[in-house]
């Protein structure tokens, strides 16, 4: 049964803006260890980071309630799909799909119980 779908959609520009302004702080304070280290072997690490910002933040809508930004991390599964892990939620399954293309970085996770 499908327990909460949720969509964010971040202006990558202004994201941009935001992690020039705070810098490392802000990096700090929402992504993981393993999130920064990947992002910033891209190319392009701000499409990257605006990404699994939105993953998170479309996590927490499908849950309907806040959930810290660090105890949600996105991490590759075996054939390198993106998938959530999230300390101290268990779902049965959640789904997420992320993309970012020119200005607009998008995510939608889907929480599956039994």
């Amino acid at each position: 049964m499908i327990q909460g779908l949720g969509i964010a959609v971040v202006d990558l520009p202004r994201f941009r803006e935001v992690m020039d302004r705070r810098g490392e702080r802000f990096l700090g304070r929402i992504f993981t260890k393993g999130e920064i280290e990947y992002c910033l072997t891209q190319r392009r690490p701000a499409d990257h980071f605006g990404a699994r910002y939105c993953a998170k933040l479309s996590y927490m809508k499908a849950r309907g309630v806040f959930v810290p930004f660090k105890k949600i991390e996105v991490v590759r599964d075996a054939v390198g799909r993106p998938a959530l892990k999230v300390l101290g939620y268990d779902e049965t399954e959640v789904s997420v799909t992320m993309s970012h293309d020119g200005d607009i970085a998008l995510a939608e996770t889907l929480i599956i119980t039994e």
